[in-house]
């Protein structure tokens, strides 16, 4: 098993183009399109420019803000290494809003699409190697003190239809990490499809579920 790495990882590039018509997908706060670092096709998650506007009326709930959650993510990757999350690249601003952008290694597609698409039943010893990679990740995160908290298909992205990585960790819950504000996030986010009864009725998550 991989292990969490005291020290940042980012790679330099001289040129990076962010290909904002060629994108990979959006959420509520955000979205992933195809960016060339150099010469290396690669994957970039931009916030909504909007989102940098939104005012924090409680200083105490700083971590709420998707800005915050955006620096927690990118600090936590530079500080991971592991065969079945998702690798960090760097960051870098993007020159029309001047907003952050976080740099990762471009991966086929996602868990989601990959189901939805097959026109035939996933053949077993691929649910198998897709099944052992997620929790070889998880197994990872646990035991650095690292709670996902959206685990959801979306969020497990493939490559060649046979290995897995998990990726987005904007609400995850932090422990024992030397990052800052990473301690406290929302009781109970996620999607509600992929969360178990336990999270839901008690609001809270843990390594159980």
């Amino acid at each position: 098993m991989a292990e969490r790495q005291d020290r940042e990882q980012e790679y330099i590039f001289r040129n990076v183009q962010l290909l904002k018509n060629d994108t990979l997908g959006t959420g509520s706060y955000g979205a992933v399109c195809k960016a060339k670092c150099d010469q290396l096709l690669c994957a970039a998650k931009l916030l909504y420019s909007v989102l940098f506007q939104i005012a924090v009326p409680d200083p105490g709930k700083e971590h709420r803000h998707p800005f915050r959650r955006f620096e927690t993510e990118c600090a936590f990757l530079k500080r991971i290494n592991h065969p079945n999350i998702v690798q960090y690249l760097g960051t870098y601003r993007d020159p029309d809003t001047n907003a952050p952008v976080l740099l990762m290694e471009l991966m086929d597609e996602s868990l989601t699409h990959f189901l939805e698409s097959s026109p035939v039943d996933i053949l077993y010893h691929i649910q198998v190697n897709l099944s052992y990679d997620i929790a070889q990740a998880l197994a990872f995160l646990h035991s650095n003190g690292i709670i996902h908290r959206d685990l959801s298909s979306n969020n497990v992205l493939l490559i060649a239809g046979s290995r897995a990585k998990v990726t987005d960790f904007g609400m995850s819950k932090f422990r024992d990490i030397n990052i800052t504000r990473l301690a406290t996030m929302t009781t109970c986010p996620g999607t509600p499809a992929f969360m178990s009864p336990e999270a839901l009725t008690n609001h809270q998550c843990t390594q159980r579920n």
